[in-house]
């Protein structure tokens, strides 16, 4: 595989591998025999990480300067290539004075929430909760009665989420 950036191993031996040049992630069996890709539509996916707790693949979008967490089915049945249901673009300007754009996109109607957090991990606010439909939606962040300083959303839509940083400037 050309590209090769992360490397990580799940509680059953499987071995994933991020490339940014196929801007997906592969998956080798426990036996290193069968490799497959296991997620894919992610933008030049740098390191990646697997949180053994709650079996989740941690994959960093360099270029959208976001984290993309995928649950891994503990089953060790081959499972078939992810698919992602939505998109996220990078927050827009950012760093930004008062007001920022979180623009993402629904393949399909779904459930989404993006909820604001400070640089310690406090909840700042629920900024979404509601079922939006297909289609690129525009999310107008609103920092007036924040610090400056860096925050986090997250924006969570079925069972996958992502995590964008941004940066409030007074």
């Amino acid at each position: 595989l050309d590209g090769l950036d992360g490397i990580v191993m799940d509680a059953q031996g499987r071995i994933y591998f991020s490339s940014w040049q196929t801007n997906s992630v592969h998956r080798y069996d426990a036996d290193l025999t069968t490799l497959e890709v296991f997620s894919s539509g992610h933008d030049a996916p740098a390191d990646i990480s697997f949180n053994h707790d709650e079996t989740i693949l941690q994959v960093v979008n360099f270029n959208r300067n976001t984290v993309d967490f995928i649950a891994v089915p503990s089953e060790s049945a081959v499972e078939r290539e992810q698919v992602f249901d939505y998109q996220v673009y990078p927050c827009y300007p950012n760093p930004f004075n008062s007001t920022t754009t979180l623009k993402f996109s629904l393949t399909n109607p779904m459930r989404v929430n993006v909820t604001a957090y400070d640089i310690k991990g406090r909840t700042i606010g629920v900024l979404l909760d509601d079922t939006m439909y297909a289609g690129t939606h525009e999310l107008d962040v609103k920092g007036d009665n924040w610090a400056s300083g860096t925050y986090f959303l997250q924006l969570r839509a079925d069972n996958m989420q992502s995590v964008s940083r941004i940066t409030l400037l007074k």
